[in-house]
């Protein structure tokens, strides 16, 4: 399976998207702000004094973090079935 190969790059490439997907998710206002600053000429104190945009933002960051996560669990359980398919092939004598 692409972009990892087997059950242990699956796993470890989960540990690693969880890890930045939680840090993603827990500093989504830091982000949001410091992506209004860097974007947005009136934000100038990166984005500490904004009531409704960087709140907004990052629930929209906490969003897209958690449809992350479900994707890589997604991924990571179809290449779990996959090394357990091959394995089992392997043990049977009808694998490689």
């Amino acid at each position: 399976m692409i972009p990892f190969k087997g059950l242990v790059g699956a796993v470890g490439a989960k540990v690693v998207e969880e890890v930045a997907a939680h840090a993603a998710g827990t500093n989504g206002s830091r982000l949001a702000g410091s992506y209004y600053h860097l974007t947005y000429w009136r934000f100038t104190a990166w984005g500490r004094s904004s009531k409704v945009l960087v709140p907004k933002a990052a629930g929209e960051i906490a969003k897209v973090t958690k449809g992350i996560s479900i994707g890589g669990w997604a991924l990571t359980d179809i290449e779990g079935a996959h090394a357990i398919y091959e394995c089992s092939g392997v043990l049977t004598g009808r694998g490689k």
